[in-house]
């Protein structure tokens, strides 16, 4: 196993597939294009949720795998965030701005500062630097669990 993703659009070979309902798509849909993409295993929620015998994968199902997918992305990515200083910030409007403006202040300072959010997830520009920083591009302004999990690791 090589990894986590709950978007089978992302998965990599090795990776296991974590299949819940979400907001707008049922995850357990997509298992198919999942096991075609190189899925190693799969999870699934199991409330509502017939696993089909013809997908030839080690699988697992289980009661609200959501609630899970958090603690399990800590543990397979290295608990990640016990390694680091993490800081949220919160509120209706000026969030991105803010989150920046504390990254260039921790730069400045000489601590290595990362943001996840609108813009993307990376390394802002600091103020007076040569380097022009590095944002990629997320599918969601808030990533999903295993996305945050596998940022910070």
């Amino acid at each position: 196993m090589t990894g986590l993703a709950v978007d089978s659009r992302t998965l990599a070979a090795g990776e296991v597939f974590l299949a819940y309902p979400g907001a707008r798509h049922d995850g357990r849909d997509f298992i198919p294009s999942a096991l075609e993409r190189g899925a190693t295993a799969v999870l699934w929620e199991s409330e509502g949720f017939e696993w089909n015998s013809a997908w030839r994968v080690p699988n697992i199902g289980v009661q609200n795998l959501r609630n899970f997918a958090g603690p399990l992305a800590h543990e397979v990515y290295g608990r990640p965030s016990a390694k680091l200083w993490t800081m949220g910030v919160t509120g209706t409007n000026g969030k991105t701005s803010c989150s920046h403006w504390i990254a260039q202040a921790c730069g400045v300072c000489g601590a290595r500062t990362a943001v996840i959010g609108t813009l993307g997830t990376g390394f802002p520009a600091l103020p007076g630097s040569k380097e022009p920083g590095k944002l990629d591009a997320g599918l969601n302004t808030t990533p999903d669990a295993v996305a945050l999990h596998r940022s910070l690791a």
